[in-house]
């Protein structure tokens, strides 16, 4: 059986990230523990702010843990007329 070639990417379609999405930092006091950067209460008054594919970057101001989300909170935000709490990983802690 002969192998089906893929075509090849086009060139074109090879663009900078910063085009297509965004990436925001938001530095969290001490006081605030991680688990609770994943309730839609803590991110209700941002969600306007996120689009699609955003990348979040949070980082706890005492160095204590750092998460990201790679755009699971716009997108479940898009999909839904409530707000999502972004999935984030727990990079360090």
């Amino acid at each position: 059986m002969a192998q089906v070639k893929a075509p090849a990417l086009s060139p074109a379609l090879l663009v900078q990230a910063e085009f297509v999405r965004n990436v925001m930092f938001a530095p969290i006091p001490p006081d605030i523990p991680f688990e609770s950067t994943l309730a839609s209460d803590f991110w209700a008054h941002c969600a306007s702010r996120v689009k699609p594919y955003t990348k979040i970057e949070l980082r706890a101001q005492d160095n204590a843990w750092y998460g990201e989300d790679s755009g699971s909170f716009a997108l479940a935000r898009r999909q839904s007329s409530r707000v999502a709490a972004p999935l984030f990983a727990a990079v360090s802690k």
